[in-house]
């Protein structure tokens, strides 16, 4: 009797990842898939009226979701840029590398997306962060994902490369002024981590994690946004107090945006997961 229950248990399991994975696999808004792809994303590449930014990623990515660009001009070489590159990343091959030079700049994939009520829109990436210290005094620049909708921007988290501080946007806050002193801790240590910002379409909150550690919980949308429009990786001056426009270099990888499921959907499948196996066995 222990043994079909464990068996019972285990086909449960099974069901619940098969209907999860399904969910998850319908779901994808977008991936960069690490960056890898060389047709898609090229170290080579020159856009338009920017030939010193030898492989922009604005521009590329045309057949999936062309990256678009934000900034004060369109010749960013002289504020900042973002670059296809094979000799930093952390998936096999390539990865974006972003320098701010003089100015707030941004790039997102081409996208918009309408959520399905009560479900969660879910930004992932990997980040690594050179440590600016011109003036230990001072504050950023930032490095993070902001996040837009309909309304605008509905929410933001990164790091400060001068303090490792990880920062996120609240509604006193603007775009340049993030939250320092936010009492979310700091990126634990350089190199490589994993960051996470979730925004609940249904309660019009967002969290944010870094390395899987849930850091902020409940914060409000920035905007009433209803739909998803974009998720830019940013370069940002961060906090005008305490800072001298502050010159930067970060690492990003593995971007993608998804819809996960609302915990009571996932509870729900699980329930119908394990009346399937109840009925099967006839318990």
């Amino acid at each position: 009797m222990r043994a079909l229950k464990h068996v019972m248990a285990a086909i449960a399991a099974a069901a619940v990842g098969s209907l999860f994975q399904t969910t998850a696999s319908a779901a994808v808004i977008y991936n960069s898939n690490g960056f890898d792809n060389t047709t898609r994303f090229s170290t080579g590449y020159v856009a338009p009226g920017e030939p010193a930014v030898v492989g922009n990623l604005r521009d590329q990515d045309v057949a999936v979701n062309q990256w678009l660009y934000s900034g004060p001009n369109t010749n960013v070489t002289t504020t900042g840029t973002a670059r296809v590159i094979n000799t930093t990343f952390l998936s096999p091959g390539q990865s974006i590398q972003v320098d701010r030079i003089s100015a707030d700049n941004r790039w997102a994939p081409n996208v918009t997306f309408v959520p399905p009520p009560l479900s969660t829109v879910q930004i992932q990436w990997d980040m690594n962060v050179t440590p600016t210290v011109t003036n230990p005094a001072k504050f950023g620049p930032f490095f993070g994902i902001e996040a837009y909708g309909n309304a605008g921007r509905i929410g933001a988290a990164g790091v400060d490369a001068t303090t490792g501080e990880f920062l996120f946007e609240d509604p006193s806050f603007n775009v340049v002024d993030f939250n320092a002193g936010s009492g979310l801790g700091f990126q634990p240590g350089p190199g490589w981590h994993h960051y996470t910002l979730q925004f609940d379409y249904g309660t019009s909150t967002y969290s944010a994690y870094v390395d899987n550690v849930l850091k902020l919980s409940g914060q409000a949308f920035l905007s009433a946004s209803t739909n998803f429009a974009d998720a830019d990786i940013s370069a940002l001056q961060a906090a005008p107090t305490g800072s001298d426009n502050p010159t930067g270099t970060a690492y990003f990888d593995n971007y993608a945006i998804n819809t996960v499921p609302e915990p009571g959907s996932i509870a729900l499948i699980g329930l119908a997961a394990l009346g399937m196996c109840r009925r099967r066995h006839g318990a």
